[in-house]
């Protein structure tokens, strides 16, 4: 059972933060959100990244930004280095017109990182465009190949522990629209090197309506990798068997008449797998507005693809997007997302505000 401890507003820099993650290394907590005034790509964002060593006082640690729209950041840490990867909407330059365009941009995947948390290194481009990393997972347990940089220096070398990692993404339009299509399974001798390796939803065997994307990744066992996926009819669960290139697909279960957005996954020795999320219902609706949002935490079920016993946070509106970790130390769960529950964001002509939250939750024996 988890039981909400205490919540707390994170200080921040400007008027609408949102899309957040966190992580816990070298005894700082981290958090990172996009900053902006609104939660649209125009005006454009930039990544903030805060840390704290208490849970009380909060400085910037860093801030990212290439130029374009960066937003939904997603921290990753290993022993020696803290990672971060967002996507990025860059408008195209108008030769004819002397200006961006304001409607074509291009959707890439960035990355960076940093060996003390609070000097980073250069932005650099992953994957392809308009395929948005969303989610990355250690594998504990590699197998030996060539790696993966060995083989594209066209090297050859005693095989080796490789990869390390391997990564989700969801693939979008063409430029012009932004429709979600299919998404693509990578792998990588790094967070920030990576190759196409499987295609874990095909646009061409499903519904066109299904618009999957947000893919969240996680170890069910040593060597299966579950998915939690957003799409527009529902949420899906997926599963694939090492290694990983036949994905298998079905609803999530015990949702009702809701979603889920932008899903997080935590797993917890003993406890079990939580998904948190914006909890999204789609069958109630306002005219093109859902009638409630918020931000909720689930446990699935271990024996099928169902989640139970949701935990319902503070937050209202434009919400959610969160991200979850484990306090060794406290013993609690750390959860952070955002929301405009707090502050009235309905004056006409005005920005929509939204904040960051840090929750904390204690876990007991049901």
């Amino acid at each position: 059972m988890l039981l909400l401890k205490s919540i707390e507003r994170i200080p921040t820099p400007s008027l609408h933060c949102a899309f957040t993650s966190i992580c816990q290394w070298r005894g700082h907590t981290y958090i990172a959100y996009r900053q902006a005034q609104s939660h649209n790509p125009n005006p454009p964002g930039h990544i903030i990244i805060q840390r704290s060593h208490d849970l009380q006082t909060w400085e910037v640690a860093a801030e990212l930004r290439t130029g374009g729209d960066d937003r939904d950041p997603h921290l990753i840490v290993t022993e020696d280095r803290i990672y971060t990867v967002w996507g990025a909407y860059t408008p195209y330059y108008d030769a004819w017109a002397g200006r961006l365009s304001a409607t074509c941009a291009d959707l890439w995947t960035y990355g960076a990182w940093s060996v003390d948390g609070t000097a980073w290194g250069p932005a650099y481009r992953l994957c392809r465009p308009w395929s948005w990393l969303w989610t990355c997972v250690e594998d504990r347990q590699p197998t030996p190949e060539p790696g993966l940089l060995t083989r594209a220096m066209g090297r050859t070398a005693e095989p080796t522990p490789a990869p390390l990692w391997y990564g989700a993404s969801y693939d979008i339009g063409d430029g012009t629209v932004d429709r979600c299509h299919s998404l693509t399974f990578w792998r990588g001798a790094s967070p920030l090197l990576w190759e196409r390796w499987a295609i874990m939803i095909d646009p061409t065997k499903t519904s066109s309506d299904w618009q999957p994307s947000e893919p969240a990744l996680f170890w069910k066992d040593a060597d299966t990798l579950g998915c939690i996926a957003r799409t527009e009819q529902e949420t899906l669960y997926g599963e694939a068997v090492r290694p990983f290139v036949v994905w298998t697909w079905e609803p999530l279960g015990g949702l009702g008449e809701a979603g889920i957005h932008a899903p997080a996954v935590l797993v917890l020795q003993n406890v079990g797998v939580l998904v948190a999320g914006r909890e999204y219902a789609a069958g109630k609706r306002q005219g093109d507005k859902p009638l409630t949002c918020c931000t909720t935490i689930w446990r699935l079920d271990p024996g099928k693809p169902q989640v139970t016993a949701p935990l319902r946070l503070p937050s209202a509106g434009d919400c959610s997007y969160p991200g979850l970790v484990w306090d060794a130390e406290r013993q609690e769960v750390l959860i952070v997302w955002y929301s405009q529950h707090d502050r009235d964001t309905t004056i006409v002509g005005m920005p929509h505000a939204a904040d960051i939250y840090l929750g904390r939750l204690t876990v007991e024996e049901d």
